[in-house]
């Protein structure tokens, strides 16, 4: 019989667990068994519109948030490369909460690549958001713990500064 005090290493073969972990924790391999498709199971498109704020490196300091929600934002979609570096970009984002998400957990999910910060309608940072590249990783943010169906259109604000984080 085994000795009950000596307990075997967990993961003998590591290069055969970090492959099986790595695939456990992708959002691209083995849709609707991995984890995040379990953490989250329903998925709705937003409408993305981009404006780009000119002046390069610190021109932000010269916007409020009124002067940026006064410009042109142009339609974008989800894949499309911004830059330079050191640059700030400011999306709208439109979302379409479907009836049936009632009772449910509703997170907006972003992740750019680099650093944004996430805004209300009106002007209120709600919080920030990093990249899943990034040591400390904050892709989502809760808009309601039980969506109870009252908004079904609501418009958020992600500033996002071109900085590979």
């Amino acid at each position: 019989m085994a000795d009950p005090g000596v307990q075997a290493p967990m993961h003998k073969n590591s290069k055969a667990t970090i492959p099986r972990v790595q695939n456990f924790i992708s959002s691209s391999r083995f849709s609707q068994v991995n984890l995040v498709d379990r953490l989250y199971p329903f998925n709705q498109p937003a409408e993305l519109l981009h404006w780009a704020l000119p002046g390069g490196e610190g021109a932000w300091q010269q916007y409020t948030f009124e002067d940026i929600m006064d410009q042109t934002f142009t339609p974008t979609t989800v894949g499309t490369s911004f830059g330079p570096t050191w640059s700030t970009h400011w999306f709208r984002v439109l979302l379409t909460i479907p009836t049936e998400w009632t009772g449910k957990e509703v997170r907006f999910r972003w992740d750019s690549g680099s650093e944004a910060t996430l805004w209300s309608e009106d002007g209120v940072v709600l919080q920030g958001l990093s990249s899943s590249a990034s040591a400390q990783v904050r892709t989502d943010y809760v808009l309601s713990s039980s969506y109870d169906g009252s908004t079904p259109a609501l418009t958020l604000y992600v500033e996002m500064a071109g900085s590979k984080i």
